[in-house]
C-alpha cells in the first residue's frame, strides 16, 4: 500500500476513534437496529430458514449504504466545507490518496458492521449462515463499490455538511422503502412495485445480496447490469460535478 494512503488512513482512523458519533453510528447502529428489528420476528427468524434468507441480506444493504454514505458522502463534505483539504495542499498527500484512504476506510467499517450482524445472527438468534461465502464476499465488495460510488456523489455536489446530510436523509427514506429490505414490496402499492425495479438502485443490490446467500448470486444477471451501469453512472456524476479544492 502506498505510504501515503496509509499515512492518512492512520490518521482518519485517529480521528475517527475521537468522534463519539462516528463510533455510535458505525459500530452501535448497525447491532442495536438490527436487534430491535429482529427482536420483533425473532420467532421468524428462528423458525423460517426462508424468513432469514430474505430478511438478512437486505439489513447488509442497508448497513452497508448507510455507513458508506455517511463516511464518505457527509464526512468528507464536512472536511471539504471546513478547508481541511485545501490545507492539506501544502502537505505530501494528494486528493487521490485522501479518497483511496476513504475508500479503504469505509470498507473497513461495513465489514466491522456485517460481521457484528452475523454474530448476532449466529450466536443471539441461532440461525444458521450461508454455505456460499465465496458469493456473499463477491456480492458484498458489489454493494460497497455501490455505497461508496453513491457517497462520492454527495461529495460532488454538496458544498456542505447541512447539504450533504440533507441530500442522504431525502434519498434514504424513499430507497429503503422500494428497496423490499426492511419492508417487503409485496405489501407496497401495484404502482409502487412496478417502478421500483426501475428507479431503486437498492431494490437490485438486495436481489444480489439474497441470491448470492442462497448461491444464486450469477441467476441476477439484469440486477448485476443495473448496478454495474449505475456504478458507471456515479463515477461520471462525480468526475463531471467534482468541484475543485482550489475553489472551496
Amino acid at each position: 500500500m502506498n505510504k501515503s494512503i496509509l499515512a492518512y488512513l492512520k490518521i482518519e482512523i485517529k480521528l475517527f476513534f475521537r468522534e463519539p458519533l462516528q463510533i455510535v453510528f458505525s459500530f452501535f447502529f448497525p447491532a442495536v437496529m438490527f436487534a430491535i428489528f429482529a427482536s420483533v420476528f425473532s420467532g421468524n427468524l428462528s423458525n423460517s430458514k426462508d424468513y432469514f434468507a430474505v430478511y438478512i441480506p437486505g439489513y447488509f444493504t442497508t448497513v452497508i449504504y448507510i455507513v458508506a454514505t455517511f463516511m464518505i458522502g457527509y464526512r468528507m463534505v464536512e472536511d471539504k466545507a471546513s478547508g481541511i483539504y485545501k490545507r492539506l495542499k501544502v502537505t505530501p498527500f494528494s486528493m487521490k490518496d485522501i479518497y483511496k484512504s476513504m475508500i479503504i476506510k469505509s470498507f473497513i467499517l461495513c465489514t466491522i458492521g456485517v460481521i457484528e450482524i452475523l454474530i448476532l445472527s449466529k450466536y443471539l438468534y441461532k440461525v444458521s449462515l450461508t454455505s456460499y461465502w465465496i458469493q456473499f464476499i463477491i456480492s458484498f465488495i458489489i454493494a460497497n463499490i455501490f455505497a461508496v460510488a453513491a457517497g462520492f456523489v454527495i461529495f460532488s455536489l454538496c458544498s456542505n455538511g447541512k447539504q450533504a446530510m440533507s441530500l442522504i436523509i431525502i434519498t434514504f427514506y424513499p430507497l429503503m422503502m422500494l428497496g423490499d429490505n426492511a419492508f417487503p414490496l409485496k405489501m407496497m402499492p401495484i404502482f409502487l412495485q412496478k417502478i421500483a425495479p426501475i428507479i431503486n438502485p437498492l431494490y437490485h443490490l438486495n436481489q444480489i445480496m439474497r441470491a448470492s446467500w442462497k448461491g444464486n448470486l450469477f441467476e441476477t444477471k439484469t440486477s448485476l447490469i443495473y448496478i454495474t451501469i449505475t456504478i458507471l453512472l456515479f463515477c461520471y456524476i462525480s468526475y463531471k460535478y467534482d468541484r475543485n479544492i482550489d475553489n472551496f
